[in-house]
């Protein structure tokens, strides 16, 4: 689990978690960095020989989404960040069902 928010309450949570096992503490990272850069770190980890991730929540800034899924996809590098038959979840992309309103609809959703 990463964690790229800037919120204490994410701390605490991942703090919890931590303390929950020590199976799932071993598999836990705690990010406080803006999201873009902590998958391009990560990114390159993954090109330098650790595994791919097989699930990725995005729950960030909706303006750069597409630089998240193209980052995970490995659109510049010769390794994905996403494992084969790994999944994508993606928070908040139907902006509370305004996109399925023509009245609400613009380029931003």
């Amino acid at each position: 689990l990463d964690d790229f928010s800037d919120e204490a309450q994410a701390e605490a949570l991942c703090q919890q978690m931590l303390s929950a096992g020590a199976a799932a503490g071993a598999r836990i990272q705690l990010r406080r960095q803006a999201a873009l850069q902590g998958l391009r770190e990560l990114s390159e980890a993954v090109e330098a020989g650790e595994e791919p991730f097989d699930l990725c929540f995005i729950d960030a800034d909706k303006e750069n989404q597409v630089a998240y899924v193209e980052e995970l996809f490995g659109a510049h590098r010769s390794r994905p960040l996403l494992a084969d038959g790994g999944l994508i979840v993606v928070d908040n992309t139907l902006w509370y069902s305004r996109v399925l309103r023509p009245s609400h609809r613009h380029d931003a959703s």
